[in-house]
């Protein structure tokens, strides 16, 4: 099954993520937000729809960052506070920048789109 992950980061270059819940499938552990394409969805109405149902955020304008044949990840730049987003999925969020982002508890593919996108920079848009 396809899921559809987004890359939020804001003018400082830093990276939102979500704390899974200890509920969910690899909870406790640091992602990007996002779930799976459902039946009848394409990627882009699938990550608009997640987002909106995890953060109450609207999202409209992003690009691809990365593909696997079980995942796609969105990137997009946000002037938004971590105030304004309203946590409605997960046991918690922040914007971390990559040093301090790497050295929290991540999913497996969280870390591998940080080393491969993020590594040797401090903005990526």
């Amino acid at each position: 099954m396809l899921a559809a992950k987004l890359v939020l980061i804001n003018p400082a270059g830093r990276i939102l993520l979500q704390l899974r819940s200890k509920k969910a499938k690899e909870g406790g552990k640091w992602s990007f937000f996002g779930g799976r394409v459902d039946d009848g969805e394409t990627p882009k109405q699938a990550i608009m729809r997640e987002i909106k149902e995890e953060l109450n955020y609207d999202v409209d304008c992003f690009e691809i960052l990365d593909k696997s044949h079980e995942r796609i990840w969105f990137i997009i730049k946000t002037d938004k506070n971590i105030s304004e987003f309203d946590l409605n999925d997960g046991d918690g969020f922040g914007f971390f920048d990559y040093d301090d982002a790497v050295k929290l508890d991540l999913t497996e593919n969280t870390r591998m789109i940080l080393e491969r996108h993020f590594a040797n920079s401090k903005v990526y848009i």
